[in-house]
Parts: C-alpha cells; sequence; structure tokens
C-alpha cells in the first residue's frame, strides 16, 4: 500500500516521467591512447562505456572493470521544470593500469595508475550528448618517438521502453 501511495506520489510530482519508459544515463571514453605521432590524425574509437538505470532524485553508483581499465560514475538525477531535461550531479573517474609497478617499503610494489576524471552538474536533455571530461598528452615511447593519447568523456540520458508483454 506505501508502494502504490509513492508510485502515485511520484505520478503525480512527475508526470512527464512517470508513464515514460526506464531512464539510463550512459557514459562513453573514446578517443585513442599511445597513437603514433607520424599518423596526422588518430580515428577516437570507443575505450570504455558504463551504462546504468536511473531513478530521477535517486542517487546512482556503479563500476566497471575491462581488463586493466576501470570505471566508475557516481551522483544524482533531478528533473527540471522542462520535459526530458535534468540536471545531473556526477563524478566519473576512469583509471588503466600501466602494467609498471614500482617497489615500496612493505609488501609488493604498486602498480602506476592514469586516472582521468570529471566531476560537474550540468544540464542535459533526454537523448542529448555532452562531452563532460577528458584530456590530450603526448608522451616519448623508450625509442624516443612521439606518441600521443586523447581520451574524452561523454555522458547522456537514454529512455528505453518497458516491455512487460516479452515472455520469449
Amino acid at each position: 500500500m506505501r508502494l502504490l501511495f509513492i508510485a502515485s506520489l511520484l505520478a503525480a510530482v512527475f508526470p512527464d516521467i512517470a508513464g515514460a519508459g526506464e531512464l539510463y544515463l550512459r557514459l562513453d571514453v573514446v578517443g585513442f591512447q599511445n597513437a603514433s605521432a607520424d599518423i596526422t590524425k588518430p580515428e577516437p574509437r570507443l575505450l570504455n562505456s558504463l551504462e546504468m538505470m536511473i531513478r530521477p532524485g535517486v542517487a546512482f553508483h556503479s563500476r566497471a572493470r575491462a581488463g586493466n581499465t576501470v570505471l566508475t560514475v557516481g551522483g544524482i538525477c533531478r528533473p527540471t521544470d522542462k520535459p526530458d531535461e535534468f540536471i545531473v550531479d556526477f563524478h566519473a573517474v576512469n583509471r588503466v593500469g600501466t602494467g609498471i609497478v614500482v617497489p615500496t617499503e612493505t609488501g609488493p610494489g604498486k602498480e602506476i595508475v592514469e586516472k582521468t576524471s570529471s566531476r560537474a552538474t550540468i544540464r542535459v536533455k533526454l537523448r542529448q550528448e555532452l562531452i563532460v571530461g577528458g584530456f590530450q598528452t603526448k608522451s616519448r615511447d623508450k625509442t624516443n618517438h612521439e606518441m600521443h593519447s586523447s581520451l574524452i568523456m561523454k555522458l547522456s540520458i537514454v529512455e528505453r521502453d518497458i516491455d512487460h508483454d516479452d515472455e520469449s
């Protein structure tokens, strides 16, 4: 009974969202890593992605691991007075293990981890993709050859229809 009351209250307060499908926040990390400087413009590609179901007004947190990369995102999404528009307070961190281990005074060594993070409060419309962070670097490899890296974090909110009849 209490759950029905809360659902009715949410439907009254957020009528545009109540009848909608489920909302998903998506964070994509695109770019390239350690591309030779001889390449004029390396083609960016999807390096890591995380998608999670969210509810307006409820905090979210998720972590995805793929190989030596960990992508973490957390925050809260609130609707605005405009339909299909949200304010998202978030913090995202993309960590990539380098495989380089440095010795410590006690116990095993510690791996050097490259970290890219972004913290922001943004206004985003449904199905709109926004760049929310990133970096570009130049470095040199072991043979003193110049290398380039670029990572860009993109955030979007998408809607998926709720299909209660799918029993296949």
